[in-house]
């Protein structure tokens, strides 16, 4: 679906504050060093939780047996595929 003008206009204007808040960081040692550090200990977080869904989706996947759908047949089912 295409975004509308507007839309458009304003993820430009964000993209555009994004860009400049990074120029900063980046000539900021410090906030750098800190960002970096920050992004190790997110990562960490974001892998354990997407081992706990992993684990969560393996154990409905088993428990569905036989009537597990495949992303097919779930979007011939709801007319998208």
């Amino acid at each position: 679906m295409q975004e509308s003008p507007e839309m458009q206009r304003w993820q430009a204007e964000s993209d555009a504050r994004t860009l400049a808040e990074a120029t900063a960081i980046n000539g900021n040692a410090d906030r750098l060093n800190a960002a970096q550090a920050a992004a190790g200990r997110l990562v960490a977080d974001q892998t354990k939780r997407a081992a706990d869904e992993a684990a969560k989706a393996a154990a409905m996947k088993k428990i569905a047996g036989t009537r597990y759908p495949t992303m097919e047949k779930m979007e011939k089912q709801d007319g998208n595929g």
